[in-house]
């Protein structure tokens, strides 16, 4: 006997996958620089935060790009 809901196909889309870890890395940046940390170490604990989470993986951010983020928001 088939389940149809045994099957279900995942589309990928990288582009919301990046927007999300775009957004994710902005939170935490606002989130670090509201407790009162500096910018250096902001972007140390977002970078450190991304490798760990696509460890092994290509991350859809490079360390450039996080780093801007991360600039971003404290200026």
């Amino acid at each position: 006997m088939s389940f149809d809901w045994m099957n279900v196909e995942h589309k990928t889309n990288s582009a919301a996958g990046k927007s999300q870890l775009v957004s994710s890395v902005r939170e935490q940046a606002g989130l670090l620089r509201r407790l009162g940390y500096d910018v250096k170490y902001a972007t140390k604990r977002c970078l450190a935060n991304v490798h760990w989470q696509f460890d092994g993986a290509a991350a859809p951010l490079k360390d450039t790009e996080i780093k801007k983020l991360v600039a971003g928001v404290f200026s």
